[in-house]
């Protein structure tokens, strides 16, 4: 699919819990975000072009950090199955 789109994906093995609790995923998204804008050339990412997204727990994370990363750049947002509120639970 990337091949056909004519762009980079970069997948991130982030932490999760029980072992490493919350925000270190969020964390280590972001650090690998800001590695993706500091090597942009060097792995041919064309940071005007930007898109985030994830899905299920990726989703939130990717929401999260889209939130963040409005101070950097413009960029495009898609989460699958993101769990943004728990209604049930009130």
């Amino acid at each position: 699919m990337c091949e056909q789109a004519n762009c980079v994906v970069v997948s991130v093995d982030y932490r999760i819990g029980p072992k490493t609790p919350f925000p270190a995923c969020i964390d280590d998204g972001w650090e690998s975000l800001l590695y993706c804008y500091e090597n942009a050339d060097a792995i041919g990412i064309n940071i005007k072009k930007l898109a985030i997204g994830g899905s299920s727990p990726g989703g939130n994370i990717s929401s999260i950090l889209c939130h963040k990363i409005g101070s950097i750049s413009s960029y495009f947002s898609t989460s699958c199955s993101p769990t943004l509120d728990r209604p049930c639970l009130r």
